[in-house]
């Protein structure tokens, strides 16, 4: 109900030009689209009509959009050029024979120009015989010819770029059979990992693949590659670099600098999707409002399987009820309570494995539960090691195991973003703690797609100060505080939010504890301008929140009833 309404006051300030006016030089919007046709008829094919297509290229004309190429974006990188204001690039994914019926005819009469991203095995299976699409197959006629494609290249409005050779599928990423897309994922099978070896050789033998088609077939390497499934990470961006491939799309949203090229965000305009969908698509960065939930899998984990799984499904229709913006899940074993990890729910070179289920329970809140962001927390300081009760990470041999920690962590998952937790008593200071952070990131990229990395304060006295502040902004995405007690008057609050500027955008403010005294707390912050919130218990199974909290806490609390 929210979404609807937000559509309708962004359908009202784009007609009225006081958003899209505001559109920096150098920074473009890039949409996605899929097949077009006609009529829609296939609800399991991404499509949308001719005419709404034609009113999503009628609109930005009449509203002064300018659509852009990957020449001009090349250009604007290298200081040649700027880019127009209102910028934005078109995308089309999969090599539909739409793409020359329909798209290719709107283009001429425009003057646009867009990128069309193929599969290279599609592209080779022979007349008359079917490919794989997800788990149906799909006749070879609803994709594009060679000599389409070459034509469409010749007019100079075309880019061709790859969609992979064979990776728009998923391969099995962990015991419990969960597929995951094949570009970002550690192969499970037989029991085992594939090595860190046999995947980087797996990925860059598609990369290279696709890339030889093209140039065998159009006398030209690819310059962009777009992930199937918007899935991808350090590894692989760099390996496309190698093959040519200077730019690369994904499926993150939001709008794109020319100081962020390598990989592109793209809009997914989805089904069947109105005008007022496609402005979503090219709305202007704002504050956006976060609701996150804090779980610990030691109350999920059981011995047996089943009630694990029993477990695991309760938690993810809690989740679906409440539909929070985020879930911070906890990737390690704390049976005592007493805030240091014992072992850890991932494969890993330091630790006790408790049981391999990270990977399953994110992937299934990320996949069952609708738009919901998943991050991992890891301790900075609070593992139990052998006789050690907790690392030093300013010591080399302690900094390179935590390192080793959240890389293993990484390799094994798919994830949103990153939470560094900090114990009670740490004994480190804003500068040390940022630092490692930094060095924690670079051994989580080979692995990750762009990923937010948040510093858990808790009860610790780092970031209480201004200069504090200033340091960790710096280096973190969010700074999630545990407000125990709240502040009692008004220079209590000034003295909290003290005058640092971007604290309040990156503020997430944790809270726990009997759901009415949290939704009273939260409608307090709210008029004080705190946009974002987390909220933690112990008893998320057996947990029926109320009325009064989903007003409070829900993003998909509709007052209407509707």
């Amino acid at each position: 109900m929210r979404r609807v309404w937000s559509i309708l006051l962004l359908v009202l300030l784009f007609a009225s030009g006081s958003m899209a006016d505001t559109a920096e030089r150098n920074r473009f919007w890039v949409l996605c689209y899929h097949n077009v046709v006609d009529r829609i008829e296939d609800p399991d094919l991404p499509s949308i009509t001719t005419a709404q297509l034609v009113s999503h290229f009628e609109w930005l004309k009449r509203n002064g959009y300018h659509v852009i190429g990957i020449d001009d974006i090349l250009a604007a990188r290298e200081g040649k050029k700027s880019l127009p204001k209102k910028a934005v690039l078109l995308t089309f994914d999969d090599g539909y024979t739409s793409f020359y019926t329909r798209i290719f005819p709107l283009l001429k009469l425009y003057g646009y120009r867009a990128v069309f991203a193929l599969v290279g095995k599609w592209q080779q299976t022979p007349k008359g015989e079917s490919f794989s699409y997800g788990e149906k197959r799909r006749a070879r006629s609803m994709l594009l010819e060679w000599d389409q494609i070459r034509q469409m290249v010749d007019s100079g409005l075309v880019e061709i770029a790859s969609h992979s050779y064979d990776a728009h599928r998923g391969v099995f990423a962990n015991p419990q059979g969960n597929t995951r897309p094949f570009y970002s994922t550690l192969l499970y099978k037989n029991g085992a990992y594939e090595s860190e070896e046999a995947y980087r050789k797996r990925v860059e033998n598609d990369i290279r693949r696709s890339s030889d088609l093209l140039l065998e077939k159009l006398g030209k390497r690819p310059r962009v590659i777009v992930w199937p499934y918007g899935a991808y990470n350090g590894t692989v961006v760099r390996i496309a670099k190698k093959y040519g491939m200077q730019i690369s799309a994904s499926l993150d949203d939001g709008v794109n600098s020319l100081e962020d090229t390598d990989v592109i965000k793209r809009f997914l305009v989805g089904n069947d999707a109105s005008l007022s969908d496609m402005l979503w698509g090219l709305r202007p960065e704002e504050k956006e409002a976060e609701r996150a939930l804090f779980v610990d899998i030691d109350e999920i984990y059981d011995p047996d399987g089943n009630r694990t799984e029993a477990r695991l499904g309760v938690l993810l229709e809690r989740i679906k009820a409440i539909a929070p913006s985020d879930v911070y899940l906890k990737g390690y074993s704390d049976p005592d309570g007493d805030g240091r990890a014992e072992a850890l729910y991932f494969p890993n070179r330091a630790m006790p494995l408790r049981a391999d289920l990270l990977s399953r329970v994110l992937w299934q809140i990320k996949s069952r539960t609708g738009y919901t962001r998943v991050h991992v927390v890891l301790p900075l300081e609070g593992y139990e090691i052998g006789e050690k009760k907790g690392l030093r990470p300013d010591r080399e041999e302690d900094r390179e195991t935590l390192a080793s920690i959240f890389a293993d962590m990484a390799r094994h998952t798919f994830l949103h973003g990153i939470a560094v937790e900090l114990s009670p008593s740490s004994r480190y200071g804003a500068d040390e703690v940022a630092a490692i952070a930094a060095e924690l990131r670079q051994s989580v990229e080979p692995y990750t797609m762009r990923h937010r990395l948040s510093l858990i304060v808790g009860e610790s006295g780092v970031g209480q100060s201004q200069k504090d502040r200033r340091v960790l902004l710096g280096r973190f995405d969010r700074l999630i505080y545990d407000l125990r007690p709240l502040p009692g008057t008004e220079e209590g609050w000034r003295e909290f939010f003290g005058t640092v500027e971007g604290f309040g955008e990156k503020l997430l403010v944790r809270v726990e504890g009997d759901e009415v005294r949290v939704a009273e707390a939260m409608e307090r912050m709210t008029l004080r301008g705190v946009m974002r919130f987390g909220y933690f218990r112990s008893d998320w199974l057996g947990w029926r929140p109320s009325d009064r909290f989903m007003r409070a806490f829900s993003t998909n609390y509709d007052p209407f009833g509707e």
